[in-house]
């Protein structure tokens, strides 16, 4: 009988065994490989030092620091404006420079992937606005638009700014939805 219990007790643990391992290999997590790929994470640091990255889904400015989702656009969903399709730009980041005295921001589009296009940013508040163009780059899997610098001097204390880009090729057009905003005084 002892025999027969010992066979029962190593068939029920081997049995239990094979449970488990089956059991996580089906629910193995998939791992993913996005950020070692994504552009925006592989951004060069050397001319920004005091970074505040736009979390282009949250309304609330305390919620802003952290890099935006960049979640790809569904390039089907696109519409036509004319002969050019509509794109959705983001501004991705803004920061002070190194020396502290110009406002940096960069953007891009992550639905497409071309060289030739042209991104103007605009600051606007109450009473203002600048604007600055910039170009455009391919990158492995979007465009991106060179950086813009603003000398500190050159914007308004005490009001609420906000960002926003506008992006534009001889086969695309659109204007960033996410535009954060910011006070002159919390950049520093």
């Amino acid at each position: 009988m002892k025999k027969k219990t010992r066979i029962i007790l190593a068939s029920t643990l081997a049995l239990a065994l094979v449970a488990c391992a089956t059991v996580a290999y089906i629910y193995k997590p998939q791992q993913n490989n996005t950020d070692s790929n994504n552009p925006v994470v592989k951004e060069s640091t050397d001319k920004k030092e005091d970074s505040k990255k736009v979390d282009d889904n949250s309304a609330k400015p305390e919620k802003r620091d952290g890099y935006s989702p960049d979640k790809p656009i569904n390039t089907g969903d696109q519409q036509s404006s004319g002969s050019k399709k509509s794109v959705v730009p983001i501004v991705s980041g803004y920061g002070l420079s190194a020396d502290k005295q110009y406002l940096q921001i960069d953007g891009g589009v992550n639905s497409i992937v071309e060289n030739g296009g042209s991104c103007e940013f605009t600051l606007y508040w109450a009473g203002g606005s600048i604007s600055r163009k910039s170009s455009s780059f391919a990158g492995p899997s979007s465009t991106s638009c060179h950086m813009i610098e603003i000398p500190l001097s050159e914007l308004p204390s005490g009001v609420d700014i906000s960002v926003k880009v506008s992006y534009s090729s001889k086969l695309y057009t659109g204007e960033s939805s996410n535009n954060p905003s910011f006070r002159k005084e919390s950049l520093r």
